[in-house]
């Protein structure tokens, strides 16, 4: 993937990140208690620049985030007081904060989507530098929540007209349910005890059949068995959106959040080709990896270090004198169709904590790129970074682990 296509995913994901929010913070805002709603769209907006942090790959302290939402958004636990009128002020009151939390909601998830994708963090964001912008986004979301107000608010006319529907529905069927009872009262004066007792049983489940057929017919011309409507029904989707997927293979991964997978013990009943069979020379990285892989009780995962693959301070192209260990290492993957591998590329110490974090994926990048232009299939090999003190002359390295074979 271009560094094009991993941006506008990126982007992509953000833009999900934000649109979830909105609609959570937007809903919130109609619970009838106001410290009750503010503390809840507080709570999914830190939410929010937690995952876009996590996203853009940004430290994330919540005190700081919670000082900076205060500066931005201010208190709207003031625009939810009027809901402590009885009667009419809870439904102004929430309509109010669900437009100003949802609103609130977008334009902070808009800013720091911008804020992360160019680098900066939230101890570099400057929230009076950014309250005009954020003021403009607001207004931005304002609108936007507000048209689908009125959209929601026919919808709830519509139903409404046919809640009314349904009574008088209801109405008839019960002048129709006393006219059967009627009828069936006098068909039991007429009729000898024995016949009186079968048509009586008769009867009751004709009339239930009938009210059941009547009432399913009136529901479905009413529209009962339509659905909800298209706006309810996004607001069901986003709130039974799942978890944020795991990472594809190919995709970085924040080493310090990486869970240690159990050793795989399992063993194979035929061995493939060893350091030996494949020319490669005693106690290079690719050797030690060949021997590993060809002994059939060999433990996984396994980590090995690149002892050709070495980078200045700073650079992320891969040096040419590692080429031959690198292509070595993509001929004993060809040779373990199945095995795939993990490169760990060193981070640098001199710059920011997210720029060396992101030197040492580009590292890996590197070395994986090399592998797929040698012909080992890209989900075959994942990237990361793994901050690693330095040697006293400052040259930074790369790791490998085989994962499975």
């Amino acid at each position: 993937m271009s560094s094009l296509e991993a941006h506008m995913e990126q982007k992509r994901k953000a833009n999900r990140i934000v649109r979830f929010r909105t609609v959570l913070a937007a809903g919130v805002g109609f619970i009838p208690f106001p410290a009750v709603d503010a503390a809840g769209i507080l709570a999914i907006q830190l939410w929010m620049l937690r995952d876009l942090a996590g996203l853009y790959d940004v430290p994330f302290k919540k005190q700081l985030a919670q000082s900076i939402i205060g500066s931005l958004v201010g208190n709207i636990g003031t625009v939810g007081a009027v809901k402590l009128i009885p009667g009419l002020g809870s439904l102004l009151g929430g309509g109010a904060v669900a437009v100003s939390g949802g609103a609130a909601t977008y334009a902070l998830g808009k800013i720091f989507t911008q804020h992360f994708s160019q680098g900066g963090t939230l101890l570099t964001f400057d929230p009076v530098k950014s309250q005009q912008y954020f003021q403009q986004l607001y207004e931005e979301g304002k609108a936007s929540l507000q048209e689908q107000e009125m959209g929601l608010q026919h919808a709830r006319s519509q139903a409404l007209a046919s809640v009314s529907t349904l009574k008088e529905t209801n109405e008839e069927l019960k002048s129709t349910i006393a006219f059967l009872q009627q009828q069936l009262e006098e068909g039991k004066q007429a009729v000898s005890k024995e016949k009186k007792k079968r048509r009586f049983r008769w009867l009751w489940i004709v009339l239930f059949l009938a009210v059941v057929g009547v009432v399913a017919v009136l529901l479905y011309r009413t529209g009962y068995f339509a659905g909800t409507t298209g706006a309810e029904a996004d607001v069901e989707n986003a709130a039974a959106e799942p978890a944020k997927p795991a990472p594809e293979a190919g995709e970085s991964v924040d080493a310090s959040l990486t869970e240690a997978s159990p050793p795989d013990t399992s063993s194979v009943e035929t061995a493939g080709p060893g350091a030996a069979e494949l020319g490669f020379a005693e106690e290079t990285t690719e050797a030690l990896m060949a021997d590993y892989l060809s002994a059939p009780d060999s433990a996984l995962p396994k980590t090995f270090t690149l002892d050709a693959v070495q980078f200045q301070e700073g650079d992320v192209g891969l040096p040419d004198e590692a080429q031959p260990q690198i292509d070595n290492i993509a001929l004993l993957l060809l040779n373990y169709p199945a095995a795939t591998v993990r490169i760990y590329g060193h981070s640098d110490q001199l710059g920011g904590k997210a720029a060396n974090r992101q030197a040492g994926r580009n590292r890996a990048r590197a070395i994986q790129e090399a592998l797929e232009q040698n012909g080992v299939a890209r989900n075959r090999i994942s990237v990361t970074y793994l901050e690693k003190e330095a040697p006293p002359e400052g040259i930074r390295g790369a790791d490998i682990e085989i994962g499975s074979r």
